[in-house]
């Protein structure tokens, strides 16, 4: 599991590595960040199990030079720790209406690793199968999901503090996610 939360990080700060190379900085001129990365501490709350988890994650967002910098797209990444790890990664759109209010809508895949058939196998099986929640018989697994989120970047400098609460969609079923994200601009 250490070795997948490693890979899992080093991914991300591939990719936000890549994003720096090519960014101009606009905060002069919008009073925001072109790019903002952000690691997310927190709780799952599913709906259907009433089951809670812990859950970290991490997004990246760049805002794109059309109405006034208000939208941004980027990438979302969640892991969930439930009885069986669920890790979600989904493409991201952001709006943010005034102030440091934003909303998301992010449709992306859930994936699972199902911690008690790897006790009684002995190895670790990665599938796609929906967030914390039970499949009926009649149903057919799908790695799909959609998130819908609201949050309030409040800036200190680069820096942000950002309370979150976003909604999960997975299978038929709706999770909550609450939490602090910590971020920084640039």
């Amino acid at each position: 599991m250490f070795k997948k939360v490693v890979i899992y990080i080093v991914c991300h700060l591939i990719f936000v590595s890549l994003s720096i190379a090519s960014h101009h900085d606009d905060t002069s001129h919008h009073g925001h960040h072109t790019q903002h990365v952000a690691l997310f501490a927190g709780l799952t709350f599913n709906l259907h199990t009433e089951e809670n988890s812990p859950t970290i994650g991490a997004d990246w967002e760049y805002r794109l030079p059309i109405l006034d910098h208000k939208v941004g797209v980027g990438l979302i990444t969640d892991l969930v720790f439930a009885e069986a790890t669920e890790f979600i990664v989904a493409p991201a759109v952001f709006f943010h209406p005034f102030a440091g209010l934003k909303f998301l809508v992010a449709p992306g895949l859930v994936f699972i690793e199902d911690h008690e058939e790897d006790a009684h196998n002995e190895v670790n099986h990665m599938h796609s199968a929906p967030l914390l929640a039970e499949v009926e018989d009649d149903h057919n697994e799908s790695p799909l999901m959609v998130r819908l989120g609201i949050a309030y970047d409040i800036h200190l400098g680069k820096a942000s503090i950002t309370p979150v609460l976003n909604a999960d969609l997975i299978h038929e079923h709706w999770s909550l996610a609450g939490g602090l994200a910590l971020g920084f601009g640039f």
